[in-house]
């Protein structure tokens, strides 16, 4: 698909070609290929380091700059936007640091060191944070809920000044939790009631005539009241326990 875009769209040179990545960059079936680039700076890097060419390694750095400046001048609509701008600067800058090191040009990789430093620090800093809800800190997918927990924890720990949240605002997840798990226990408990019943009906057959004739006996002794009261608090009211 990159090579496809990059053809029905042809630069002139290498310039124009960054800038065009830059664009393509801004769309949201192409953003996760932009780490693709990394991977083509990092190999040109890695292959001026090993053959100590100081020129093509000073190009890879140009290309990496104009197209991480293209990056960040084009407005990022969503958090996953941001956080694959923030992935792809921390290891370009990686890669790049280590190679200026390496051929003895930590002077002109000095702006991709600070970069790489400056992208730990954001990473430590939001490693150390903790959801909170309400003045209240703890297992997310307890506060907010199993399927929302997660994301909600990762993203906290990305924004730099991350929303305040309430508890009306993360109500909904709980209460989505508690909904697939009566429906799962539902399901469960009809399931277990099928056999059960199947169990029972299975039993008669393994009875002898005389106890069928014991049972049929006990039957006879109930009368309307006991049956009523069998029916009612052994149907009714776990039923209207359980609804209401």
């Amino acid at each position: 698909m990159m090579r496809l875009r990059l053809e029905g769209q042809p630069a002139r040179n290498r310039i124009e070609q960054m800038d065009l990545m830059a664009l393509l960059s801004t769309y949201p079936t192409f953003l996760i290929r932009m780490l693709e680039c990394h991977t083509v700076i990092s190999f040109q890097a890695w292959k001026a380091t090993e053959e100590g060419d100081h020129a093509a390694f000073r190009a890879s750095m140009a290309d990496a700059e104009h197209l991480t400046m293209n990056m960040v001048r084009n407005p990022t609509g969503t958090l996953f936007e941001g956080v694959i701008l923030r992935g792809f600067v921390a290891a370009t800058a990686d890669r790049l640091s280590k190679s200026g090191a390496e051929l003895g040009m930590a002077d002109e990789v000095e702006k991709w060191t600070r970069a790489l430093e400056r992208q730990k620090a954001i990473r430590e800093a939001g490693n150390s944070k903790t959801l909170t809800l309400e003045d209240r800190s703890g297992n997310p997918s307890l506060m907010v809920g199993s399927l929302f927990g997660v994301s909600e924890d990762i993203s906290y720990k990305i924004l730099e000044k991350p929303l305040k949240l309430t508890d009306s605002d993360v109500e909904p997840g709980r209460m989505l939790d508690h909904e697939i798990l009566s429906r799962f226990c539902s399901y469960f408990l009809w399931i277990v009631m099928a056999a059960s019943v199947a169990v029972l009906a299975a039993y008669r057959f393994r009875v002898t005539r005389l106890g069928w004739f014991l049972a049929g006996r006990a039957e006879s002794l109930l009368d309307g009241r006991d049956r009523g009261w069998i029916i009612g608090a052994g149907v009714v009211l776990p039923f209207a326990w359980v609804l209401f």
